[in-house]
């Protein structure tokens, strides 16, 4: 039985896998949990991309067959913080964050939209959906890397922590079920592969591990700060 629903519920297991390695970072750095849950919060409505790529890139089985399925909800969340945390997890500087609510929207709403109108554009004069995005990733990573040129930090943090998990949790989902490769739509797709899984997975999880953490930072006000010992100095004994 167990088989069977590995086989029929790829996507589901595979989004709870990443969610479970967010869990896992969430829980041993209580100092990240602000701004991986603002990060993971911010990533969740691009699971409306999926209007997009189903059935142009893939053709995934989930739950109750639904256009955007609590597999993208869970999915778009956990890579989210995961991508944060990756991207912020340098021990040499401590990375600031300021949360101000309507700042904050106001900047995740701006970018995001700019990025989505970019590739939805892209997308209905006729370029494929991934490469769309990988233009739409590559607009802003230019604009976060002119207004803040210390980014690029996080961008090279983000782009190897990132792909790097995603490679090994996806590679193990496909040794899982072999047969998961067939959702996606060959005949739109390079024909190239790493351990049977297509190229194009490890395109996107570099991009979206470059870029995502800087509209994070961007949205958060994140400054770079050398860390510094704290001194704990004993109180001055005033004579009475």
């Amino acid at each position: 039985m167990l088989a069977t629903i590995v086989q029929q519920y790829t996507y589901l297991i595979w989004s709870l896998l990443l969610f479970g390695v967010f869990l896992l970072l969430f829980w041993v750095t209580p100092h990240k949990r602000q701004a991986m849950l603002v990060a993971s919060l911010y990533s969740t409505p691009y699971a409306v991309a999926s209007l997009m790529f189903v059935p142009e890139y893939w053709t995934p089985v989930r739950l109750g067959n639904l256009a955007i399925g609590v597999e993208d909800l869970v999915f778009s969340f956990a890579n989210g913080g995961v991508v944060w945390w990756m991207a912020s997890r340098s021990s040499e500087h401590q990375i600031h964050v300021e949360f101000k609510l309507r700042q904050s929207l106001w900047r995740y709403w701006k970018c995001s939209n700019i990025g989505i109108f970019v590739a939805g554009t892209l997308w209905v004069l006729g370029v494929r959906v991934m490469p769309a995005f990988w233009l739409s990733m590559a607009l802003l990573f230019g604009f976060f890397l002119l207004k803040h040129p210390w980014y690029w930090r996080l961008s090279i943090a983000g782009a190897l922590g990132f792909t790097g998990i995603y490679a090994a949790l996806t590679s193990a989902v496909f040794h899982l079920n072999p047969g998961f490769a067939l959702q996606w739509t060959a005949e739109n797709l390079s024909g190239h592969a790493l351990w049977d899984i297509p190229i194009e997975e490890f395109a996107w999880a570099f991009g979206y591990g470059a870029v995502f953490p800087m509209l994070v930072a961007y949205t958060l006000q994140a400054k770079l700060r050398k860390s510094q010992p704290t001194l704990v100095e004993s109180p001055e004994v005033r004579p009475q």
